[in-house]
């Protein structure tokens, strides 16, 4: 799958719904594949406008659509794929998720008082 989206031109991601992480916006990242996703959910957050993508109005693609992928260049720019890519590296990797989860649980542990595994503050009890 990932040798097909490398060949191709452009993703259209015409999603309606809301989903928590689209991993196609990830792997065509990687592939440095340019895309095209509709204005909903983690694809509005994932696909930055005129950066490193477009994005469309959600729930209207018969009429939103055709005029982006009308202006959409033939070939990728090689220097758009490399930036597809660096986004990738910086963000999306293995490494990169495993950094932002254990930051996020650490935060969660600090709010909640409860450092190295032990609790914050509770009594030790006994019996």
């Amino acid at each position: 799958m990932l040798d097909a989206l490398g060949k191709a031109e452009l993703l259209v991601i015409p999603s309606e719904w809301y989903e928590g992480f689209t991993m196609v916006v990830a792997e065509s990242y990687a592939c440095g594949t340019p895309n095209l996703a509709s204005r909903i959910g983690s694809l509005d957050e994932l696909v930055e406008d005129g950066v490193t993508e477009e994005k469309f109005p959600s729930g209207d693609a018969p009429r939103s659509l055709p005029p982006c992928v009308h202006f959409w260049p033939i070939k990728p720019i090689c220097a758009e794929c490399a930036l597809r890519r660096a986004y990738f590296d910086a963000h999306l990797t293995q490494e990169q998720n495993y950094m932002q989860l254990m930051k996020t649980y650490s935060a969660a542990m600090a709010q909640n008082g409860l450092a190295n595994g032990r609790s914050g503050g509770d009594e030790q009890r006994t019996g």
